[in-house]
């Protein structure tokens, strides 16, 4: 499989111009590659910070982990409850 390389931001914008011309599989492909360049942005841009992260920077994906592995672990209890029965 080839791989996508955008380049520069306005390689994104124009291959995302390019597929918006197809309004169903284009819109979704273009909505993908400007979240897709907005998140290198904001990687980048956290990469090149002196600072060192506090636990406030971080909490949140504590967070967020904490709870998909609640989610998992319930939604794994009651599957396993469901076969049992």
């Amino acid at each position: 499989m080839a791989e996508l390389n955008l380049g520069a931001c306005e390689n994104a914008e124009r291959v995302a111009r390019a597929f918006s011309s197809n309004r169903s599989m284009g819109t979704a492909i273009a909505l993908a590659l400007v979240q897709l360049r907005s998140t290198k942005q904001f990687f980048v841009a956290q990469a090149s910070l002196a600072t060192v992260p506090t636990i406030l920077d971080v909490a949140p994906y504590a967070a967020f982990g904490a709870l998909y592995f609640l989610v998992s672990a319930a939604l794994l209890i009651f599957a396993n409850a469901r076969r049992s029965a």
